[in-house]
């Protein structure tokens, strides 16, 4: 049961606290570069663990690039939105739900608990950025 709470705490720390100031950091940086008069399009990924059935866990993985797209929205009371609607700011969602889940998470809910509450199927729950592209760094 240790392991466990280590794994959990572990799983808060590094992966859900680290990577909220990864983000902090990425809407500061994008803010600047907005500033200094770039475009940026960012391609957000949105994943799902494999609970349900494909196309839910498609939708869902979309509402999870959707609220990261309310997030740059609301970051620093709207301080974006002129960008984005200047098309100087242009997000993309580029979700694939399920399909790019480990095949090590169960998706059995009714016998296999841990196919929902584990630290390995919270992970397959997230969104990544996997495409940054600018006029900053195409003159380069």
């Amino acid at each position: 049961m240790e392991y466990s709470k280590l794994k959990i705490e572990e799983f808060f720390n590094k992966d859900v606290k680290g990577g909220k100031e990864k983000f902090d950091l990425f809407f500061a940086t994008l803010q600047s570069v907005l500033e200094a008069g770039h475009k940026v399009n960012v391609q957000f990924k949105g994943y799902a663990s494999p609970r349900a059935d494909y196309d839910y866990n498609l939708i869902l993985a979309n509402r999870r690039v959707k609220s990261i797209d309310n997030e740059i929205r609301s970051y620093k009371k709207g301080a974006l939105n002129k960008y984005i609607k200047k098309g100087q700011l242009k997000i993309t969602d580029v979700s694939y739900g399920e399909s790019l889940a480990s095949k090590d998470i169960s998706d059995d809910i009714l016998n296999d608990k841990l196919s929902v509450y584990s630290v390995e199927a919270s992970k397959e729950r997230r969104v990544e950025v996997v495409k940054i592209s600018s006029d900053l760094i195409e003159s380069k």
